[in-house]
């Protein structure tokens, strides 16, 4: 039997699931209002749709919050997989010792 979901990876970002949470009408008008909103065509903005997680290309950020806003979430709710806070703050810290030696602790994560 074939897997069909072997090679499956799923969206970078929730606009696919958070377009289909929208009844039918309010669905088809978002498709035309959201490239405007984010002063994008329409071509970039499905584009963004159908992005995979670890594909190099990512939304402006202005995008991202517009339409946070216009969903009523959390912009970080925009992400399928949200950065790690964590990760974020080690490479901090790793980058710090590596180019900054010289200076002992840390005032940003202490």
């Amino acid at each position: 039997m074939r897997h069909l979901f072997r090679n499956y990876q799923p969206y970078k970002y929730n606009i696919h699931y958070l377009l289909n949470q929208l009844n039918v009408n309010d669905y088809e008008i978002a498709l035309e209002f959201l490239p405007e909103l984010c002063e994008c065509k329409w071509g970039a903005f499905k584009r963004w749709i159908y992005l995979k997680e670890g594909d190099s290309a990512s939304i402006p950020s202005d995008a991202i919050v517009k339409m946070a806003v216009f969903f009523e979430v959390d912009p970080l709710e925009m992400y399928n997989t949200p950065p790690d806070k964590s990760d974020i703050a080690q490479k901090y810290l790793d980058y710090r010792t590596k180019h900054f030696p010289q200076i002992e602790g840390s005032q940003k994560f202490a």
